[in-house]
């Protein structure tokens, strides 16, 4: 289960939008169990919410910035991405053809 710790900025998240994974802009902790997390979604739109250790269940981060190194993320991805999402991540293209770098680590 997905520690709201690991939760950080440029983390690409399951489980805040149900129909979309989100890009984590900004993270703020609420006392010492909860956080507020500032998400953007694919349509680029803003929006906020605070989860508690008991939405862990739902989040999974599905991609994290590309100033991480790939291969060292490789193995806690797989650990904890269902493999079907990861099928629909790897097919993922940016408008124009160009492959994400974000994506590419699904690869």
């Amino acid at each position: 289960m997905l520690q709201l710790e690991a939760i950080t900025k440029d983390a690409q998240l399951a489980g805040l939008d149900p129909n979309d994974i989100v890009r984590v802009v900004s993270v703020e902790p609420v006392g010492t169990d909860a956080l507020t997390v500032y998400f953007k979604g694919s349509d680029g739109n803003l929006a906020e919410q605070m989860l508690l250790p008991t939405n862990r269940a739902r989040l999974v981060i599905v991609g994290v910035s590309c100033r991480f190194q790939c291969a060292d993320w490789a193995a806690q991805r797989d650990a904890y991405v269902p493999e079907d999402l990861l099928q629909g991540l790897r097919q993922r293209k940016r408008p124009g053809g160009s492959s994400d770098g974000v994506y590419d680590c699904f690869r």
